[in-house]
């Protein structure tokens, strides 16, 4: 019994350790209404989530869908979204985005003769960043006119979201 509380203190002191100079950064954030006709002409497009359920350290942006690295340290972040109104052929790709590398999680190529309405992308991933680094949530399509939006909480689907946490601060 001892040896566990003895770990548990230690614990206990690593996470206090992080938070001496506030909150550990914490956030998810989700988007209700559609974003229309953003991308399939290969626009690289920065996916919206527009509110705020919860964000620690003030880092996630609702209006430009971008989460800044308060301190430097490993960070979790985790997404969904359904992009949809997908007519033809298209080549598309969604991913992860920070200020120096991209970590994709979904890519296809359609054949020819093979199309489908929406699609639903989501991933997660674990990576360093510099306090004043960023990350995104990016989808591109094309192929196609920039028909294909990305689907809101009153859309059909699951519910969108992003959501980040700090790991480890370094």
């Amino acid at each position: 019994m001892a040896v566990i509380s003895n770990i548990h203190k230690e614990t206990m002191a690593t996470n206090n350790s992080i938070n001496i100079k506030g909150p550990t950064p914490l956030f998810l954030a989700t988007n209700f209404n559609n974003q229309t006709n953003v991308t399939g002409d290969l626009t690289a497009y920065t996916v919206q989530f527009t509110t705020s359920l919860y964000d620690t350290t003030s880092s996630f942006n609702t209006g430009t869908g971008i989460f800044t690295a308060p301190v430097a340290g490993y960070y979790s972040f985790q997404c969904l979204f359904l992009p949809f109104g997908i007519t033809t052929q298209t080549d598309y790709q969604g991913y992860f985005q920070t200020s120096s590398s991209a970590f994709q999680i979904a890519s296809m190529s359609e054949l020819a003769g093979f199309t489908i309405s929406e699609i639903t992308i989501s991933g997660s991933i674990s990576c360093y960043m510099n306090a004043g680094d960023t990350m995104e949530m990016i989808f591109s399509a094309g192929l196609t006119p920039k028909t294909i939006s990305i689907s809101g909480m009153t859309g059909y689907g699951p519910a969108p979201f992003f959501s980040g946490n700090l790991i480890m601060a370094i």
